[in-house]
């Protein structure tokens, strides 16, 4: 809230690109496009219109960039459409091609999940995991979801009481767990423990993915099966000062 100059900072300050987000707004928003959480629109307009009117206040000629966002967002098929008839998740992903209008550097999205089913959460994170990726532009994603934060960031922050108290690889928040057939013995290999029959494996801390299967194979086991776990939960307990109990 306070990157997009909604809220006053109670102290300190923040800038974005060398301009500050509370007395210089215009200069430190012009590259950023924004969604606050739950996006409304007025029912009697279409798609096209409200992106029309997005891209008119942005000084950008509307029909060349109505057509590029809702290519990158896919919303083509209900464009034309009254936003009044829309579902949650038909908002959202027009909320996404009207923050994308003006070509933003820097995109911001704030619970751009909140209260979808679960295809339409899927729907909206592909849609931001294509528009980082073809765009390649700069996405800070505020999420209380743990999993989504996993599932989409290249870099994990947790703030607590305003302050960052984790600055990590999105890598250090999961791990490969493998499950073995045979006696682990006193199999050891960097980074990587042992409990019964599964090894637990974080590339941030262990050794080539490579040698560690060759390791295993080495010592006569044989791989059942390799999924994913997350430890983000883990890691945002401790420092929140808490543990988290089975």
């Amino acid at each position: 809230m306070i990157l997009t100059g909604l809220i006053r900072p109670s102290e300190g300050h923040v800038e974005i690109n060398g301009h500050d987000c509370w007395t210089d707004h215009t200069g430190a928003t012009v590259g950023v496009g924004a969604i606050v959480e739950q996006p409304e629109f007025h029912p009697y307009m279409t798609g096209r219109e409200i992106l029309a009117f997005n891209a008119r206040i942005r000084g950008i000629e509307p029909e060349g960039a109505i057509k590029r966002v809702a290519a990158q967002t896919e919303i083509a098929g209900y464009i034309d459409r009254r936003s009044g008839g829309y579902s949650r998740g038909m908002k959202q992903r027009l909320a996404l091609a009207a923050a994308l209008i003006s070509d933003p550097e820097i995109l911001i999205l704030d619970e751009p999940t909140f209260g979808l089913d679960p295809l339409g959460m899927i729907l909206i994170r592909n849609t931001i995991k294509r528009v980082s990726k073809i765009s390649r532009k700069l996405v800070i994603l505020s999420t209380h979801l743990i999993s989504e934060a996993s599932e989409l960031a290249d870099r994990i922050l947790i703030f607590s009481f305003g302050s960052i108290v984790v600055d990590i690889p999105s890598s250090q928040g999961k791990r490969m767990v493998i499950e073995v057939e045979g006696d682990l013995g006193n199999f050891a290999f960097k980074g990587v423990a042992a409990q019964g029959n599964l090894l637990y494996y974080n590339d941030s801390s262990s050794g080539s993915l490579n040698d560690l299967f060759s390791t295993i194979i080495g010592n006569g086991l044989k791989i059942k099966s390799v999924s994913s776990e997350y430890t983000l939960e883990e890691i945002y307990s401790k420092a929140q000062g808490g543990t988290i109990h089975g």
